[in-house]
């Protein structure tokens, strides 16, 4: 009888891969692929075994077609260097707030003095986020909320959520506290992704205070910089990969409770450059004491430096903004795009050219400028400043004006 007709296909074949993969045998010896396009470390191993040549003959004789020989899988290429055409080809998305103008996703640091009223400040945030309310009558982006009260007791938060909060229904908001959280790297990291698991459309973490979940010192490197780079670089990863704020609040020098000893605020903040630098955004709260006025100013990475003034409400236990969204003076930066649009520029692309400034960012201050009635936004997309929009029909000229064509030289 022909080999063909006496072998079971199927059988036989499991029976050569489990001889392949037997560890009886010695250790099968493996091929490396890796195509020269294909970046370091991406190695993908097969196993060299291969069907002895008679039961690979019998096989194409029965079936008719050649032996099925498995090939591997293409090296996946990780997209980290691009060219200047390639990313100006690239559509990116906008950068996204919780906090409409206020608070975008990232790591977020907000720092102040102690007492000042940073607590007050992120409680009537945690409520207005989880409960899809504005915060500061701007928009939120509602989902769930993790606040870790490090600082605080049950019966302390209880009674500061009646007071900032006495309307809300706290059954029906997903917000969650914890007062007690082991430090980041003791398993303070895994059980923020734990409940970012768990949570159903989680948007915020506030850690409160920074100083009682930072990891301890590890002694292997004597660099402060680094040491607070590497402690950052987890949470930012955090952040990013569910798409939400972690927002650690954080301490001002007693020298600089006020903001005022140095040219810039941002100085004051306790610890070492490295806290602000490796933040997507920073605030600043300052409020001299005995008062109820303060000033917020934020900077960051990929959004505009901007100020605010609030005014603390020790009736309703919380912060508002004064005269308006935007305080008196106005970023260099911003200042031009007003210029562009006071020049007479309507359209996005001749504001661009005008101030010099790539179109994202300013699309983005034109938003602002907008929000804030700097400038108004017509229905087919030009700018003006107020009081001083175009027609319906455009910029067309009045009919009367135009004088009417000497023909007499076509005679």
């Amino acid at each position: 009888m022909n080999l063909a007709h006496q072998i079971n296909f199927p059988a036989a074949l499991a029976t050569s891969a489990m001889m392949a993969a037997s560890p009886m045998k010695e250790e099968v010896p493996f091929r490396t692929h890796l195509s020269k396009s294909s970046h370091a470390g991406l190695i993908t191993k097969m196993p060299s075994y291969q069907p002895n040549r008679e039961l690979r003959r019998a096989y194409e004789r029965k079936y008719g077609r050649e032996f099925p020989t498995r090939v591997p899988p293409a090296p996946r290429r990780r997209l980290t260097r691009f060219s200047a055409a390639e990313l100006m080809e690239m559509d990116f998305p906008e950068q996204v707030f919780l906090v409409d103008g206020l608070l975008p996703t990232g790591l977020i640091m907000t720092a102040g003095a102690p007492k000042i009223g940073k607590s007050w400040w992120f409680l009537q945030l945690a409520v207005s986020v989880a409960s899809g309310q504005p915060f500061l009558e701007r928009n939120t982006s509602q989902g769930a909320v993790l606040y870790l009260a490090l600082e605080d007791t049950g019966r302390r938060l209880a009674d500061r959520l009646a007071k900032v909060a006495p309307d809300v229904d706290f059954s029906e908001i997903p917000l969650d506290f914890e007062t007690l959280c082991a430090r980041a790297d003791e398993g303070g990291l895994e059980y923020i992704e734990d409940w970012l698991k768990a949570a159903s459309n989680p948007k915020l973490v506030i850690i409160d205070v920074w100083g009682r979940f930072a990891p301890t010192s590890s002694g292997v490197s004597k660099n402060e910089y680094e040491q607070t780079t590497r402690a950052m670089q987890p949470l930012q990863a955090l952040a990013n990969k569910y798409g939400i704020a972690i927002c650690l609040v954080h301490h001002t020098r007693k020298s600089s409770s006020d903001g005022s000893s140095s040219a810039d605020p941002f100085d004051g903040i306790l610890g070492s450059q490295a806290l602000t630098s490796n933040m997507d955004a920073t605030m600043m709260l300052t409020r001299t004491r005995m008062e109820n006025d303060a000033v917020l100013r934020i900077t960051g990475r990929d959004i505009e430096e901007r100020q605010f003034n609030l005014n603390f409400d020790r009736d309703s236990f919380r912060w508002n903004e004064v005269g308006g969204k935007l305080a008196p003076s106005l970023s260099p930066e911003r200042q031009k795009v007003l210029d562009a649009v006071a020049a007479g520029c309507t359209k996005t692309n001749d504001i661009v050219a005008h101030v010099g400034k790539g179109r994202t960012a300013v699309a983005n201050m034109l938003k602002i400028l907008c929000d804030d009635g700097h400038i108004e936004k017509t229905f087919r997309g030009s700018y003006h400043l107020p009081g001083h929009a175009a027609t319906d029909l455009g910029d067309m000229t009045d009919l009367d004006d135009i004088a009417e064509p000497d023909y007499s030289a076509l005679i």
